[in-house]
């Protein structure tokens, strides 16, 4: 009886341990950032990729009393620089008489009405008059006090019918990463066939560049290496000009689905690596990278391509983490791409 008692005591143990831990992760985990991504002829976002962070400024939360319309507020006016100060009003509303909480809300307009809910953004007086949009919410708690605890939600926002959208993204307090695909962040088709979504880094994992290429301002050109089975190159061109090139060499094997290299080890018959970007005049020629999709068609032609990769400067400690998608829609982690 004994025994089993003890047996119970350290299961209970192990199992309380274990919830701790994963508690402990979760909290970890958990970020506070907003992210868009606009796209060309988007007249707020300018079709720039922003990205801030909770060290980037202030992140702040108006509910009304009725709790069908929550307000957004970001602003980096801590910035040394004055002219360089940036911030954002994001409002979300559920339709008149009704509770914002968890869930998809489509037709937004500027406005709530019967029938529809609300969505309006803007930043540095700059704004859509008669917007059209949609949103999810992903995540929304309160604290004892009816203050937002937590909150996660994506929302896409264009001028009217047919115009180039804005897509944003808003992590407070939350584990809920910003995973999305190119319909949620375009938001209609026709989509753009390829984009190169990436971000440097330094040593201490901040963000120093980031972008959004699409080929609606830059040109893709995909080829083979001279063995087609060894690995693709991508060179990325603006207006006829070299903005990146990307190469993916296999380390002996097959480049096919499935695959993953680490190019920290060099290929047996030469000392060319599996991995190689050069962005204008930095080069980054270590790392790692996954074929999540690759299918060609009859001809022999690059159908769909999808990889993650993660590449490493040899001497500055900088580090450069894509995702390349080509007439794909794989999801990707737009804080984390190569993941």
């Amino acid at each position: 009886m004994c025994k089993k008692i003890l047996t119970a005591v350290f299961f209970l143990f192990c199992i309380t341990n274990i919830y701790a831990d994963e508690q402990n992760n979760l909290e970890q985990e958990k970020s506070t950032s907003l992210l868009l991504i606009s796209s060309k002829g988007d007249h707020v976002g300018h079709g720039s990729f922003y990205i801030y962070k909770k060290e980037s400024g202030t992140f702040s939360f108006q509910m009304d009393k009725e709790k069908n319309k929550l307000d957004f507020h970001f602003n980096d006016f801590n910035k040394v620089d004055a002219a360089s100060k940036e911030y954002w009003d994001i409002s979300f509303g559920a339709q008149q008489n009704r509770s914002l909480q968890i869930g998809k809300y489509l037709h937004c307009r500027r406005f709530a009405g019967v029938n529809n809910p609300m969505l309006d953004i803007g930043s540095c007086n700059r704004g859509y008059n008669q917007g059209l949009g949609k949103f999810e919410i992903l995540d929304l708690t309160f604290n004892k006090s009816g203050k937002v605890d937590s909150f996660a939600a994506n929302a896409l926002i264009r001028s009217n019918v047919g115009s180039s959208p804005l897509f944003a993204s808003i992590r407070y307090n939350s584990n809920i990463p910003v995973v999305v695909n190119v319909a949620e962040i375009y938001g209609k088709r026709p989509l753009p066939a390829s984009f190169l979504c990436y971000v440097e880094k330094n040593a201490d994992n901040e963000i120093i560049d980031r972008d959004f290429m699409t080929e609606k301002d830059f040109s893709f050109d995909y080829s083979f290496w001279s063995d087609e089975e060894e690995g693709v190159i991508i060179n990325i061109k603006r207006k006829n000009k070299t903005i990146c090139t990307i190469e993916f060499c296999t380390n002996g094997n097959v480049f096919e689905e499935g695959l993953e290299e680490d190019s920290n080890r060099k290929r047996e018959f030469d000392n060319e690596r599996e991995i190689f970007i050069c962005k204008g005049e930095m080069l980054y020629a270590k790392g790692q990278f996954k074929v999540l999709r690759f299918q060609k068609n009859e001809t022999g032609l690059i159908e769909e391509l999808a990889i993650n990769f993660k590449a490493e400067h040899d001497t500055k400690r900088k580090y450069f983490e894509g995702a390349i998608r080509y007439h794909s829609d794989l999801p990707v982690n737009l804080y984390n791409p190569s993941k």
